[in-house]
């Protein structure tokens, strides 16, 4: 159970980084808060949408409290890539 969580926060957190950065270079002129904002906003989508597919699953279940964790490892990325960028 641990391990998959892990995995989770691990990959979430990942996608968050990966994201802002695909953002930032594909968006040059962008200002970098609203490279952060885009970037969290995408990652939300994806973990919300991957929670909901497993409804359609037998013998899996959706768990929001999953979910929301993916969005914080996500937006964790997102803010740490931010903080590297700025400097």
């Amino acid at each position: 159970m641990a391990l998959r969580k892990s995995a989770h926060i691990f990959v979430f957190f990942v996608l968050g980084i990966l994201m802002a950065n695909a953002i930032r270079t594909t968006f040059i002129a962008v200002k970098l808060r609203l490279i952060g904002a885009a970037a969290g906003a995408v990652c939300a989508i994806i973990a919300l949408s991957c929670e909901f597919s497993k409804t359609f699953i037998p013998g899996r279940h959706c768990q929001w409290d999953e979910a929301a964790l993916d969005i914080v490892a996500a937006l964790v990325g997102v803010l740490i890539f931010m903080a590297l960028i700025s400097f």
